[in-house]
């Protein structure tokens, strides 16, 4: 029984390749080349995935600083540690939303709005919450609003 298999193993290793190599040309002629379609990003918007990369970065470091250094100082507000952390999860929120900005059908369009409103809103609620100046908390609504806008930017 096992030299049974064996041969048809050798068989198939021997054998199998040759058939696959010659398949295009068994009927006589050549088949076409099949090539696979590859998602089309505009090369423009691949800068996103770019901003994205530092933006996360910049999320996880700011995010260990509010979890280890930012509570261990003395005399911040709990609602300013609260800020902190809305503004980073925001953050981390919206840096894996511009991974995606390639993909839509007006990626500079989304990827201005996401990134800018990343920026207005989270980076007041950094600064509001590292600083204490609340004049700051001003441009937080208009960086949510930029964020909105951005989403719905993706249905365009």
């Amino acid at each position: 029984m096992s030299d049974i298999v064996s041969q048809a193993s050798r068989f198939i290793v021997n054998t199998v390749p040759d058939v696959i190599r010659n398949l295009p040309t068994v009927f006589g002629k050549e088949l076409p080349a099949v090539e696979m379609a590859q998602p089309a990003m505009v090369s423009a918007a691949k800068v996103f995935v770019r901003v994205a990369g530092v933006s996360g970065f910049l999320a996880v470091s700011l995010g260990a600083y509010g979890a280890h250094g930012l509570r261990e100082k003395e005399g911040i507000p709990d609602k300013r540690i609260a800020t902190f952390e809305t503004g980073n999860r925001y953050h981390f929120l919206h840096t894996l939303a511009l991974l995606a900005v390639p993909m839509t059908r007006k990626p500079m369009l989304v990827g201005g709005l996401l990134s800018t409103g990343m920026v207005l809103f989270c980076g007041s609620c950094y600064v509001n919450s590292l600083t204490g100046y609340d004049p700051i908390r001003q441009v937080t609504p208009y960086g949510g609003v930029l964020l909105m806008l951005g989403w719905l930017a993706m249905i365009l």
